[in-house]
């Protein structure tokens, strides 16, 4: 948590606390490395080991060349989901889940789990947030540089062409392992 305050007061202040963010960053991955290497005495024990790694997840969104790390810090958090944590259905983190997540773009649609195809108002809602999404990749693009950025971009971008020419392929209702999430984690 120091780490991203230091980083966040530097991005939105006047003082330069990035120094005090890395030694704060490098402290934490230190720490975390050690607390892996051991199985969690307690449940709890692996929500805090996660929780540790999304505060240092968005934390790497304000370094400077800061992609890698943050895909880096992405893949942690899979592997801390998956394999740490015993049981997602008891974790505060259950809402984190492919499923959860699928169950959520339901609701906004607007869609239950009886509809094939999503209504003309959620229809209008997916297309608002898929264009939403592209303008987003679009001002992200000219910040990517190295060829895993730039195929990370490349596919988020294919997320957005496949939902929109087929909302039901950007988002298989029956089968959250959809294409989109499959080209994603592909990576």
């Amino acid at each position: 948590m120091l780490a991203l305050a230091a980083q966040n007061l530097t991005a939105c202040g006047s003082a330069d606390y990035s120094i005090h963010a890395l030694n704060h960053r490098v402290r934490a991955i230190a720490a975390m490395n050690e607390a892996l290497s051991t199985p969690s005495a307690f449940p709890v024990d692996g929500d805090a080991r996660l929780a540790a790694t999304i505060v240092l997840t968005f934390q790497s969104t304000y370094m400077d060349d800061g992609m890698m790390e943050f895909l880096r810090m992405l893949r942690g958090w899979l592997v801390i989901q998956t394999s740490v944590i015993p049981s997602m259905d008891r974790s505060i983190f259950r809402g984190f889940t492919e499923d959860a997540y699928v169950e959520s773009m339901r609701t906004f649609l607007g869609q239950d789990k009886s509809e094939a195809l999503p209504t003309n108002s959620a229809r209008e809602k997916l297309y608002q947030a898929l264009e939403d999404f592209e303008a987003s990749l679009r001002l992200v693009g000219p910040l990517c540089q190295s060829p895993a950025e730039l195929q990370y971009l490349s596919s988020l971008q294919r997320v957005v062409r496949v939902a929109r020419d087929n909302p039901n392929a950007g988002m298989s209702l029956d089968n959250p392992k959809n294409y989109c999430v499959g080209q994603l984690t592909d990576l």
